[in-house]
């Protein structure tokens, strides 16, 4: 790991971050890395600084290219690298001694250019569609009407051979579960 030797500028500490600054960084696999410092630009090249321990004391500033950005999603507030955990370990470190907020080498990018970047890679991890919630809904659905008929059949039959059918409706429960748990805990991220 090799450590910037430029001074760069830092967002006030005071008053609303631009564009990207704040957001949720996710690295590869869909793992949080740390939140975007700053957008940076140095000697004609865009980097993305990225704050990983937010501590008082302690400040691990990293900056990764701009283009290693596979998806930029402002509903979520994340951005999405193609950068492997360790590729982002790796990545050159900020001195936060060199860290200003005015008149530094690495200017902070204030004004968006239009152009973002748009490719995928295939296993990036995408905003899950609303297809989930729908799916857990339907499978709570089929477990309730599962479980009327396995009551309406031991009340007809009065026999103890349609309590083992209680596992049907169990499983489509559980299903269902599973299903709003995972779009709860993580509503941004799906494999492809």
């Amino acid at each position: 790991m090799s450590r910037a030797e430029w001074t760069y500028e830092l967002p006030p500490a005071t008053g609303a971050g631009v564009w990207l600054e704040e957001y949720l960084v996710y690295d590869r696999d869909g793992t949080p890395v740390g939140r975007v410092l700053a957008v940076l630009e140095h000697e004609g090249r865009r980097w993305l600084g990225i704050e990983r321990e937010p501590l008082p004391t302690r400040h691990d500033r990293r900056v990764v290219p701009f283009e290693t950005i596979a998806e930029i999603d402002h509903e979520n507030v994340a951005v999405h690298l193609t950068l492997e955990p360790s590729q982002i370990e790796e990545a050159l470190e900020l001195d936060p001694q060199n860290g200003v907020e005015q008149g530094a080498e690495a200017q902070r990018v204030t004004r968006v250019r239009l152009v973002e970047p748009s490719r995928r890679e295939p296993d990036v991890r995408r905003p899950v569609d609303q297809g989930l919630l729908l799916g857990a809904g339907l499978l709570a659905l089929f477990a309730v009407v599962a479980l009327w008929a396995v009551f309406v059949l031991w009340g007809t039959s009065n026999a103890s051979t349609a309590l083992p059918l209680l596992a049907v409706p169990g499983l489509l429960f559980g299903a269902a579960a599973f299903l709003a748990w995972r779009a709860r805990s993580q509503p941004w991220l799906a494999r492809r």
